[in-house]
């Protein structure tokens, strides 16, 4: 099809949309002219237009190998509307962070002096929390509102030959990169997509140890290759979404998702993604109708699940590779984020919960799934749930020693400083066998303890030195 006519075509949808766009039904509607494809697969049907614009010119095949960098320059984050929207996100994350500051420092003033310490030391905890996340979004929005509004740059002395230019001057444009049309399915290879998912699929059914229904009824697949259609249609993004380029309606059974050249080996990951968390929809809505997980656990079983390991940007992945130790979440925010637009904070979110989602399903799978069945309330009724979450018989036995022994014990593989020494695996292990080991010792003795005073309450004291006492 022609470029020009695909363009008015897809324009003429665009201009079709209410105002108001990012539901299921505009999404059908978007696909439902005559030139929209599908193609069903045994879970899936997917609609898409039969040809998308892609970087480079049609006849070099060296713009096909470097299609990911050239489209990365044109990511909308440069655009003055996408910067102010994130900009409007972060003045609302502060809002909340100065509401969490003030509200935690009534609390801590409210104890007053005969305040229990384990509460006070909670509540000044998360106070620390939230007034360096104050700090780190203060930053983002100064780094955003310097980009909105550079500051003038200087005027460009004239070269030695007299041909600088002169003050004022406007920089000539950069001239557009060359793009060319190609065939939707197979340059997104969509055949390939759904073996993820269903893998994805199968994982959730196996940590909830229930079946679920999948097949009926089918779920639709609205395949976007164009921006301005992606910004048009997509819903505002949840609390926590590390896969930026999908959208779901886990009730309609629909997914929106958005497909870039630089994007293209982590979209499997991304629609992954959206079926984990639509098929934990569906098993909690059957397990536990009444209860609400936190994003904690919700979204880390959602990434161990899919095996998205990176943050995904419409036209960008961002993969920080190894954690820095001092910069790993709080428990205090993991266990109650806010919307994380800054990729560093997804990232980190995205990586630590998977961690912890692994560690359940792979030590305490049945213990998981008694939880699953009583969690209710969400982040904040996490503290209360708790109660329900056996992760131990040697750590997180109550809420405050999971929340301390957590990083050390599921957090430092992920570390840049289990890398630095070879041993230092190697070491870790040891020490934590060595700290179950002590516990186990202290078990024994509390138990040989409890039979002493039972065997002298029941013969008294001179029969047990005569008869049970060891020599």
């Amino acid at each position: 099809m022609n470029l020009k006519r695909l363009t008015f075509l897809c324009g003429i949808v665009l201009l079709a949309l209410p105002l108001q766009a990012g539901k299921v039904q505009d999404w059908a509607k978007a696909f439902s002219g005559d030139k929209v494809q599908k193609q069903e697969f045994n879970n899936y049907d997917f609609f898409f237009f039969p040809t998308c614009t892609v970087p480079g010119a049609k006849a070099a095949e060296a713009a096909k190998t470097s299609r990911f960098d050239d489209f990365e320059a044109e990511a909308p984050a440069t655009d003055a509307d996408s910067l102010m929207d994130q900009l409007e996100n972060f003045k609302d994350t502060k809002e909340y962070y100065e509401e969490m500051v003030k509200g935690t420092e009534a609390k801590i003033k409210a104890l007053g002096e005969d305040a229990n310490p384990a509460e006070k030391e909670f509540l000044e905890e998360d106070l620390k929390v939230a007034k360096t996340m104050l700090e780190e979004v203060d930053k983002s929005i100064k780094e955003i509102e310097d980009r909105l509004n550079p500051k003038e740059e200087k005027k460009e002395e004239p070269s030695k030959e007299g041909k600088g230019k002169k003050p004022g001057e406007k920089k000539e444009a950069p001239k557009p990169k060359p793009t060319h049309e190609e065939s939707t399915k197979d340059y997104y290879h969509i055949s390939y997509l759904p073996g993820k998912a269903d893998e994805a699929f199968s994982s959730v059914q196996s940590i909830l140890g229930t079946e679920l229904n999948w097949t009926k009824p089918r779920t639709k697949v609205y395949f976007v290759t164009s921006p301005k259609m992606w910004q048009t249609l997509k819903t505002p993004e949840r609390v926590f979404q590390p896969a930026r380029n999908v959208c779901w309606d886990s009730k309609q059974r629909a997914i929106l998702l958005f497909a870039s050249p630089a994007i293209t080996n982590k979209l499997s990951e991304s629609f992954a993604y959206a079926v984990a968390s639509m098929a934990l929809d569906l098993g909690m809505a059957k397990l536990n109708p009444e209860g609400e997980l936190s994003n904690f656990i919700q979204d880390g079983l959602a990434g161990y699940a899919s095996g998205l390991d990176v943050v995904v940007d419409p036209n960008k992945v961002h993969n920080l590779g190894a954690l820095k130790n001092r910069d790993l979440l709080l428990v205090t925010e993991l266990l109650n984020p806010t919307r994380m637009k800054d990729n560093k904070r997804c990232y980190y979110f995205l990586k630590q919960s998977a961690a912890f989602a692994k560690y359940m399903v792979g030590e305490q799978q049945n213990n998981l799934r008694k939880y699953l069945r009583q969690a209710k309330g969400g982040n904040s009724g996490f503290r209360n749930s708790f109660q329900f979450l056996e992760v131990s018989n040697y750590w997180g036995l109550d809420y405050d020693s999971f929340c301390e022994e957590l990083p050390q014990r599921i957090f430092f593989p992920l570390t840049e400083d289990s890398e630095k020494d070879p041993n230092a695996m190697d070491q870790w292990e040891s020490e934590l066998n060595a700290q179950d080991k002590d516990q186990d010792e202290k078990k024994r003795l509390m138990e040989e303890r409890k039979r002493t005073r039972q065997l002298r309450r029941d013969y008294g004291d001179e029969f047990y030195r005569k008869h049970f006492k060891k020599k």
